[in-house]
């Protein structure tokens, strides 16, 4: 008879597999991970900035729009004395060689597919011009210039329409640099409609273009180009 426990319960099985409770535990948590960094603010630009660089960009799309006008001949389109003979019935195959000039209030004639569109006056160029608030001053070393223009519309049936002083009007100084709009308003005049010109038959508008120039510098030339600088010759007048 075989032989039992003393305890009176039989041993378990030696070679039993035991349960490796390691092998079931959730690894702990390394924690998690941080949120991106997100990349360093670009300051913004100033309103004046932004549309210095956009006429820096005009510039040179002008530059190759009239290019392009003038090898393929057309109507002219800009400007002449006003003292001319009738526009219309002058030679348009191509651009005039010559640039149409007058002194401070003289009057130019400006011609749109054959036909005149309007007389531009440059009636004064007030020079040094003082800002129309206390707010908008010169940059260090130079003063502000206003151009002041009269616009007419001459035409019997055809306005004036999305034009843009601040485009059209230029400043040359006696060092031969051409200086664009500096889009403030003056104390004597305003800026037209920020410089936007809208006139139907018969109409008037005036306001000023504003240049910043350097304080050694003086006004030689106030140039007028149309169609926002697109039209196929300019005009200028001599300062004084």
């Amino acid at each position: 008879m075989a032989d039992e426990d003393t305890n009176g319960a039989s041993s378990a099985p030696e070679n039993e597999p035991k349960t490796d409770s390691s092998a079931t535990e959730t690894p702990p948590l390394t924690g998690a991970a941080p949120p991106p960094v997100p990349p360093p603010a670009v300051p913004a630009a100033t309103r004046k900035q932004l549309r210095r660089l956009m006429i820096g960009a005009g510039v040179v799309v002008v530059i190759i729009i009239i290019a392009v006008a003038a090898s393929s001949g057309g109507k002219k389109n800009g400007l002449s004395p006003a003292s001319s003979s009738n526009p219309s019935s002058e030679d348009t195959s191509a651009p005039s060689s010559t640039v149409p000039s007058e002194h401070v209030g003289g009057t130019l004639s400006w011609t749109s597919n054959g036909s005149a569109l309007a007389d531009i006056t440059l009636t004064k160029v007030e020079d040094p011009a003082q800002p129309g608030d206390s707010y908008t001053t010169p940059d260090p070393g130079k003063r502000f210039v206003a151009a002041a223009f009269t616009i007419k519309d001459t035409s019997t049936s055809q306005s004036i329409t999305n034009e843009d002083a601040n485009n059209d009007a230029t400043l040359v100084g006696s060092d031969n640099q051409t200086y664009s709009a500096d889009f403030d308003n003056m104390a004597d005049c305003t800026n037209f409609s920020n410089g936007d010109i809208q006139l139907g038959p018969g109409e008037t508008a005036t306001g000023c273009v504003a240049f910043q120039i350097p304080d050694a510098v003086t006004v030689a030339k106030v140039r007028w180009a149309p169609s926002n600088g697109m039209g196929t010759n300019f005009g200028e007048w001599e300062v004084p």
